[in-house]
């Protein structure tokens, strides 16, 4: 017959003390490497494009579906420095008044093919900039 052990209902054994400090340890642990994740992010900078746009126009104005198909024209004066193989993209957003229907145009092109001369008068300006239809 094994001799009985007397313990104190408060007092716990040293094995029940090892496995609440591992399971304490564990959550500080997984705690601390947590907040690294959710840490705000700072915001990468953007840099706008040197791009200006000098005029839209539609025709036909005022547009009707029986009118035929409507042309957007837009005119964009370009940086000074470009890059030979630069592509132009203008994206448009269509909605009909109910805000029933929409419509997301796109349109790229490379630079080469739709810059035209600087007008005239502003060639004299040494900082006239070249212009894309």
């Amino acid at each position: 017959m094994k001799p009985m052990k007397i313990v104190h209902p408060r007092l716990r054994p040293v094995r029940h003390l090892r496995a609440w400090a591992a399971l304490f340890a564990l959550c500080l642990a997984t705690g601390l490497l947590a907040t690294d994740g959710f840490a705000k992010r700072q915001p990468r900078e953007v840099r706008q494009p040197d791009l200006k746009i000098l005029s839209v126009a539609l025709t036909p104005a005022p547009y009707a579906p029986a009118a035929g198909p409507m042309e957007i024209a837009v005119e964009v004066e370009l940086p000074q420095a470009l890059q030979g193989d630069t592509l132009l993209e203008v994206t448009s957003l269509i909605t009909s008044p109910s805000k029933r229907s929409l419509r997301f145009l796109a349109d790229r092109q490379p630079i080469k093919q739709i810059v035209t001369p600087v007008p005239s008068g502003a060639a004299t300006n040494s900082d006239a900039k070249p212009r894309a239809n």
